[in-house]
């Protein structure tokens, strides 16, 4: 018996206004049916994930936020692989450590420009760190 291994996706990160906690609520609202979905304020994207669109246009005024969909879209595996090396290299250290690693990410992440693909890397590890209450 074959499975299927392609799962949903989700959103990657929390975002304020998210609305991950009311799409049961919403989804009585959405159409049934349409052409192409358009999200001008996507953020965390809960409603975009939740109806996975055949057809999607997606914005945002973030534009280090549109720049990592568009870094995860383009090279998963890259940003995958970058975010599990500063990982590990945080939990290898100490209290004090990690706070130095966390502002000295934060620093660097503020000098780059948001095309960048450590900006896209830093951007998801100072938000999941955060997230999670590292610090």
């Amino acid at each position: 018996m074959k499975t299927n291994t392609n799962k949903k996706a989700r959103p990657f990160l929390k975002w304020v206004g998210g609305k991950g906690q009311l799409l049961t609520q919403l989804e009585n609202l959405f159409p049934k049916e349409y052409n192409s979905y358009f999200e001008p304020f996507v953020g965390g994207g809960a409603v975009f994930f939740s109806l996975d669109p055949k057809k999607a246009h997606i914005n945002d005024i973030n534009k280090t936020l549109i720049q990592t969909y568009i870094h995860i879209k383009e090279n998963v595996d890259k940003l995958i692989k970058s975010l599990k090396k500063l990982e590990k290299e945080f939990l290898a250290k100490n209290d004090n450590e990690r706070k130095d690693f966390y502002y000295s990410i934060r620093n660097n992440y503020n000098l780059l420009s948001p095309k960048d693909f450590k900006r896209s890397l830093y951007f998801l590890f100072l938000n999941i760190l955060y997230n999670q209450d590292f610090l």
